[in-house]
């Protein structure tokens, strides 16, 4: 092809991950341009208009039938009749129940299974098996009360980091705890410990990557009408106990949710007290770290139906209500309609959703990766 080569890198950066996967084959010289890391880098730094959305649903009765992955691109509209996408040969699969998508970071998913735990990108369907964890390995006396654990990326290393923070109750002793904090390396295929003291939380159930740290929220254990929230820094590799604001109310059978919203750090909390008595607020952090920042930018309610929010997709949030046979997409701008999707067919499911990105990012090790933003 007689094309200067920027304009030929300019029209390779607008296809999807799928057609440069197809054009790898055309030659040699076209494979090693699509591979090398400043060109993965920019078609990553262009793939904020290319998040998708992935689906596991589990049904209640999971005797009878197998959990359902649905990956959708921009649009609830034909969720119904969305094809699958082929995810047969992953390892995972072989415990698809309780595979759990936890965070997501530059087009990566970090997936636990049981007691293996992957990386794994969606848009090449590139999967890596994890070395068993130093957590996983029992201490004598001791039982794992707690887990907290996710995926970050370092720029300071250029590196992809999983962090596991372990927390350990004494069989003997009450109240005799112990810490122990894991990190995995791409570039070393290695764990190694590292000094991190952090907060001890009930229940702590969402985790989200912003601003190079992953995050946490859960209930404080003594007081459970109170919100906890800390970060981990993948690259000081350091924890921070962050402020919540004193307003927000807590479910407690339901931490906070964590997100981002308008390249903000977000709190999410839903508050379910009975029939009719339904409400969800979202608080925004202004200013990152500084507690008096937070301000309630949306209330919605009641008349959700034990809503459960799952993500902000596209400015709005995605709620599942009624146990995975509905889901709402509710607008955060005035003006917009309410929309339901009756999804599952009316059966009571489990559902996770993860937002990722389509990148070209490969789960191999990173001394050769490009520096993403």
């Amino acid at each position: 092809m007689d094309l200067p080569e920027h304009l030929l890198i300019e029209i390779l950066l607008r296809l999807t991950v799928k057609s440069l996967i197809l054009l790898k084959c055309v030659c040699k010289s076209w494979c090693a341009l699509i591979e090398s890391p400043k060109f993965i880098a920019i078609h990553l730094s262009r793939a904020k208009n290319t998040k998708r959305l992935l689906l596991k649903n589990v049904p209640c009765d999971i005797d009878e039938t197998p959990p359902t992955f649905l990956s959708i691109h921009s649009s609830l509209e034909s969720i119904r009749n969305f094809p699958q996408p082929d995810l047969r040969h992953l390892p995972f699969l072989d415990h698809g129940y309780f595979a759990d998508f936890v965070c997501h970071c530059n087009g990566l998913l970090y997936v636990n299974d049981v007691n293996e735990k992957y990386l794994f990108n969606p848009a090449t369907r590139q999967v890596k098996l994890l070395p068993p964890p130093p957590c996983n390995s029992r201490r004598e006396g001791f039982l794992c009360s707690e887990v907290y654990d996710g995926l970050g990326y370092d720029p300071n290393t250029n590196d992809y980091k999983v962090v596991i923070l372990a927390e350990y109750a004494s069989i003997m002793i009450k109240n005799h705890i112990l810490f122990k904090a894991d990190l995995y390396s791409l570039s070393t295929d290695s764990w190694r410990e590292v000094d991190a003291k952090f907060p001890t939380l009930a229940h702590p159930r969402f985790c989200m990557l912003f601003d190079g740290r992953m995050h946490w929220s859960g209930f404080h254990r003594a007081a459970r009408e109170r919100a906890v929230l800390f970060s981990f820094n993948m690259s000081s590799e350091v924890v921070e106990e962050i402020g919540i604001p004193d307003a927000l109310l807590v479910n407690e059978l339901v931490p906070p949710r964590l997100d981002v919203l308008r390249e903000s750090l977000t709190l999410i909390s839903t508050w379910f007290s009975g029939p009719g008595e339904d409400r969800i607020d979202i608080w925004m952090m202004n200013e990152y770290g500084v507690k008096e920042s937070w301000t309630k930018i949306f209330s919605v309610g009641p008349g959700l139906g034990n809503p459960f929010i799952k993500v902000v997709w596209n400015d709005e949030l995605l709620i599942d209500s009624n146990f995975g046979q509905q889901l709402i997409l509710c607008p955060l701008t005035a003006g917009h309609q309410v929309q339901k999707f009756d999804v599952f067919g009316g059966q009571e499911t489990f559902l996770k959703i993860v937002i990722y990105k389509e990148s070209l990012v490969s789960v191999k090790k990173t001394s050769d990766h490009p520096v993403c933003s």
